[in-house]
């Protein structure tokens, strides 16, 4: 029987190069991608009354204020679906958000991969046709579709999976939403070069943040200047025992931070969110290779 629900990862960009401007207006990137344990989470609703998508959770409220929810990803990928496969079928959908909107963690684009997930197994559509609605949804969708480590370049829908152990990671958001638009907008030349080439298996939390050590996030400067609180972000992160790499995920505002073991990453969740109550932390793993 096809399970009803289907949980939508966080993403986080462990380095993330912009390689340069394409005519379209969209960068070229060359990024390496692992997935969280924390989650939004979708499911059908079987009711007949209602709406079409109903949202609840932590962050819910950004979502259900907006005057025009057709613009909702979710919402977009469930017609899509339901027009590949034909189905006369309205499906009714309940989103509970989980992940912090505007924070660089791929919520919109994650909750739009799982939705075509839950959508593909109810209508029977196939990878081929999934993967095309994908696409046509968002650069960041095909990615997270795919919801395994991964590096991704173009314009983030050229794919290749890599093979790495989960990491014990910090996850941090300070509270500011920062524009995507607005980040990419203050990037200046010189562009950054291609990712090094990863070996082909990561075997240790170590093997990976030494290759992380050649890399960055090239967008982190100009978020910088878009929200400052990314820098105090940061600096809590590295402070913490046990710290092996922090930095920017996406175009911000959360931060993430590598660290030795699962313990020191929930002990360092705990003084960091003492020492800033009203900040998103949360200690995590990240899904390894299967």
């Amino acid at each position: 029987m096809n399970s009803p629900n289907e949980d939508a990862p966080a993403k986080i960009n462990l380095a993330l190069h912009i390689l340069g401007r394409r005519v379209d207006g969209y960068h070229d990137l060359d990024t390496m991608v692992v997935f969280a344990d924390i989650a939004d989470r979708l499911k059908v609703v079987d009711s007949e009354e209602g709406n079409d998508l109903a949202i609840d959770g932590p962050f819910a409220s950004a979502l259900t204020s907006n005057p025009r929810p057709a613009d909702n990803l979710v919402h977009r990928a469930a017609i899509a679906a339901a027009a590949r496969s034909r189905s006369p079928e309205t499906t009714r959908l309940h989103l509970t958000k989980n992940i912090p909107i505007g924070a660089g963690l791929g919520g919109g684009s994650a909750d739009a991969a799982a939705t075509l997930r839950l959508l593909a197994r109810r209508f029977g559509l196939s990878p081929s046709d999934t993967t095309a609605l994908a696409r046509s949804l968002g650069a960041d969708v095909p990615m997270c579709l795919a919801a395994v480590p991964l590096r991704a370049r173009g314009i983030g829908d050229d794919l290749n999976v890599i093979v790495m152990p989960a990491l014990p990671i910090v996850l941090v958001f300070p509270g500011v939403s920062v524009s995507t638009a607005s980040v990419f907008g203050r990037l200046q030349k010189p562009f950054d070069p291609p990712l090094p080439t990863p070996p082909n298996r990561f075997r240790s939390t170590e093997d990976v943040v030494d290759w992380l050590g050649l890399t960055i996030n090239g967008l982190e400067a100009a978020a910088l200047r878009e929200a400052p609180a990314i820098n105090a972000a940061l600096s809590c992160l590295r402070a913490g025992r046990g710290s092996l790499v922090a930095r920017m995920t996406g175009s911000g505002s959360a931060c993430f931070a590598v660290f030795s073991t699962k313990a020191a990453a929930e002990s360092a969740a705990v003084e960091i969110q003492r020492s800033q109550p009203k900040w998103w932390v949360r200690a995590t793993t990240t899904k390894g290779s299967r």
